[in-house]
């Protein structure tokens, strides 16, 4: 089965999982950054990625390829929670004491980020001014975008209007079943 990202160019999965596992090819760096485009879950990337080569290569032959903002954002932070995991790796020194490392790096933690990428650079909110129209103090808003607060999905869809946006949600046979 051919996944999405390599669809439209023309690539099979076994030519797709040859160029990832080589850097020296041409067409490695456009295509690691095409597939943390699209998803930056750890289970995905390691079945076309190793986590090893994508940690060698992110800073020399990754990176640039990706697009300014918060996707560039988040992928520095799992790419580098990557790198402190894998022994002989390096990676740049610019905020690497901020990562956590990768067992601590939950999905609240995830869902914390994306939630204040939306607030600042979409609804452009202050947390004060987002905590106001969730009626919640300042702390517990930044709480939820760091991920030390658990949040229910009463929670998330208050979080979600106060900044204005919408909520819809997606059930997928194949992972609720398979």
């Amino acid at each position: 089965m051919t996944h999405p990202i390599w669809h439209a160019s023309g690539l099979s999965p076994a030519e797709v999982k040859k160029i990832l596992s080589d850097p020296k090819y041409p067409r490695f760096g456009k295509l690691a950054a095409s597939l943390l485009s699209a998803t930056l879950e750890i289970k995905e990337l390691s079945r076309w990625i190793s986590p090893r080569i994508l940690a060698e290569n992110y800073d020399r032959k990754i990176r640039r390829h990706l697009s300014q903002g918060r996707l560039r954002h988040d992928t520095d932070l799992i790419v580098r929670a990557i790198q402190k995991q894998i022994p002989g790796v390096k990676g740049r020194k610019d905020r690497v004491s901020e990562v956590p490392s990768l067992r601590a790096y939950t999905d609240s933690q995830v869902m914390g980020q994306r939630l204040r990428g939306y607030r600042r650079d979409v609804a452009k909110l202050s947390a004060q001014n987002l905590a106001k129209r969730m009626g919640v103090s300042r702390q517990r808003a930044l709480d939820i975008e760091k991920g030390r607060s658990s949040m229910t999905l009463n929670t998330l869809f208050r979080y979600i209007e106060a900044a204005g946006g919408s909520v819809s949600i997606q059930l997928n046979s194949r992972s609720l079943y398979g």
